[in-house]
C-alpha cells in the first residue's frame, strides 16, 4: 500500500482545547477505521505540531482520513506521498 506523510498544526480554535483534541484524535483507530495502516505519529518541536505516517490503498482514501481528521479534530494537515527506496529506484529507472 502507498505511504503517506502528514504534517500538521492545530487551528487557532483547537489549540484552545488541546487536551480535549488530543483526546478525541485516536488517530490510529480512525486511521484503520477508513481502511489504512497507521505507521507512526509524533508531536513536533518545529513549524509543524505533529506527524503522521500512514499507509492507504489509494490517494482517495488517503484524502478522505485527511479531511475526516481535518473536521474532526480541527486541524489543517499538509500530506505528502512518500517512496520507499525500491520505489524510488524504479521511478529512477523510467527516466530516460
Amino acid at each position: 500500500m502507498p505511504t503517506y506523510v502528514a504534517l500538521w498544526n492545530y487551528s487557532d480554535q483547537s489549540v484552545q482545547d488541546v487536551k480535549a483534541v488530543t483526546a478525541k484524535a485516536a488517530t490510529a483507530k480512525m486511521i484503520e477505521s477508513m481502511g489504512g495502516k497507521f505507521i507512526a505519529g509524533y508531536q513536533l518541536a518545529g513549524p509543524y505540531d505533529g506527524v503522521v505516517i500512514a499507509e492507504f490503498s489509494d490517494d482517495e482514501a488517503c484524502a478522505a482520513a485527511a479531511l475526516a481528521s481535518c473536521g474532526r479534530l480541527g486541524i489543517r494537515t499538509i500530506t505528502m506521498r512518500a517512496f520507499d527506496h525500491e520505489q524510488f529506484h524504479r521511478i529512477l529507472d523510467m527516466l530516460p
